[in-house]
């Protein structure tokens, strides 16, 4: 049976196979959504949860109140589960549910990616609970303050769905390489990222990157990509085998100490003993983005201090992707 959080994956890749335990990204979603569900249902979470959570939760609270509009809202678990009702797929359960908005959302935190199929699964499920034909879902990225908006019909929500599982259920359907191979389960015995370790653009017995058309050059980056991934793993096992007694020339271990940190509630009660300045300019720089929340609940009546914000030059980052 497959999860509809899969099916962005499986859209790419028919063969991918999730990781049966969660990384800590997941976990702190996890917590996002809770403490943010928290907050909708009247509840508390001062001092349950680190600042850093608590800020994104109740961005998408405050965010979902609005986008409400003081139509109800339903937050709890049991009432967020939806069913497509497609064959091998199981339910799935939303964040936030507003029937009579005729919408729902989810939280994401990270980075923004595509979760198109995965909704259109949700949104199929509601659609056929409520006997509606058509649903909206808002996609709540707490970590860029960010709403996504999708729209479905009963038909093109089918058809997303149906059309990833069709892929999944071909036998013929090759896997591919894409973004999310870091996140399968099949990554180091996959044949199409093995066969990826044995290619190179190599010419006359050389390798002339600059002779190489944009193309070449996107498809060489990514498949360096892949053998880096390969090459990291297998330090990780060297590492764990020689740690465990293992013996290999030209292998040694090195030890580095660990950091020491003291907790910012003990530099406050010292404060006044060691001054202000020379704690603050051994903490450095504060993100303007940081300054202004704190700016926003602590002096909400004065104006923030935009002249004094000291900007760095902006960088280019180059993403590559492989074309669909």
């Amino acid at each position: 049976m497959i999860r509809p959080s899969s099916l962005p994956k499986l859209a790419l890749c028919a063969r991918y196979e999730s990781e049966p335990i969660a990384g800590p990204a997941a976990a702190r979603g996890t917590l996002i959504d809770e403490a943010a569900r928290e907050l909708l249902a009247g509840g508390s979470i001062a001092g349950r949860y680190s600042r850093e959570i608590e800020t994104a939760a109740r961005w998408c609270a405050e965010k979902a109140l609005a986008l409400a509009g003081g139509l109800p809202l339903e937050s709890r678990e049991d009432a967020l589960k939806t069913n497509a009702e497609e064959p091998f797929l199981k339910p799935g359960t939303a964040d936030l549910l507003c029937v009579d908005g005729g919408w729902s959302a989810d939280f994401k935190s990270g980075q923004i990616r595509n979760y198109l199929e995965q909704q259109a699964a949700y949104a199929l499920g509601f659609m056929l609970q409520n006997w509606a034909e058509e649903w909206t879902v808002y996609l709540l990225y707490p970590d860029q303050e960010t709403v996504e908006t999708l729209r479905f019909t009963l038909d093109s929500a089918r058809k997303i769905v149906r059309d990833v599982l069709a892929k999944y259920h071909d036998p013929e359907t090759l896997p591919t390489p894409n973004e999310y191979c870091g996140w399968c389960a099949k990554r180091w015995s996959c044949t199409a990222r093995r066969e990826a370790l044995g290619w190179l653009p190599v010419e006359d017995g050389g390798m002339d990157l600059g002779a190489a058309s944009l193309e070449q050059l996107r498809d060489f980056a990514l498949w360096a990509d892949t053998v880096a991934e390969f090459r990291d793993r297998a330090a990780e096992l060297l590492k764990e085998r020689v740690q465990a007694g293992a013996e290999c020339q030209g292998v040694t271990l090195s030890k580095r100490s660990g950091s020491e940190t003291v907790p910012p509630n003990v530099v406050e009660l010292h404060l006044r003993d060691l001054g202000t300045a020379d704690v603050l300019d051994a903490y450095g720089p504060l993100a303007a983005k940081k300054l202004r929340e704190i700016w926003a609940r602590k002096c909400p009546s004065k104006p923030f201090p935009e002249d004094k914000v000291q900007a760095k030059p902006g960088t280019v980052a180059l993403k590559i992707s492989r074309p669909k």
